[in-house]
């Protein structure tokens, strides 16, 4: 009998395909941002502090929110971080089911930033999650933990 491998070649696509999606919004992200408003801490092109310490998850994302799509939320705020962008303290994800595709919209409120990825999954989600830098460290939280 052979074994199947195509699963593990799927799965390897997959990655590769988010890597990609990373990878072109990390570059959109650079281009994107020219006059920037900076933090007190901030100097023009340094990478914020916002968001580099240490990270914590409360109880409800560790029930609800699977391993590998917590950390897609974590790079993609890192991904915003190296190109320099200005954050806020307070990131929100939305998660939404479109026809099976997960979708994620990553929004901040200052300065106005709102970004919008696709990912095939096997059980898209629907959650809006908050992650939160208090100086200290980072949360991520689901909304109604609030």
């Amino acid at each position: 009998m052979q074994k199947n491998n195509t699963a593990p070649q799927a799965a390897g696509a997959r990655a590769v395909k988010i890597i990609n999606a990373f990878a072109e919004i990390a570059a959109r992200e650079a281009d994107i941002i020219s006059d920037w408003k900076l933090y007190p801490n901030q100097r023009k092109g340094e990478i914020s502090a916002l968001f580099d310490n240490e990270r914590y998850l409360t109880r409800g994302i560790d029930a609800e929110i699977p391993p590998g799509l917590q950390l897609t939320l974590w790079h993609m705020i890192d991904l915003r971080r190296l190109a320099k962008a200005e954050l806020d303290y307070l990131q929100v994800f939305e998660l939404h089911d479109v026809h099976g595709t997960q979708q994620i919209i990553h929004s901040q409120e200052q300065p106005a930033y709102r970004a919008e990825a696709w990912f095939l999954g096997e059980a898209p989600l629907v959650a809006k999650i908050y992650v939160i830098d208090d100086g200290d460290h980072s949360t991520m939280m689901l909304a109604e933990e609030r």
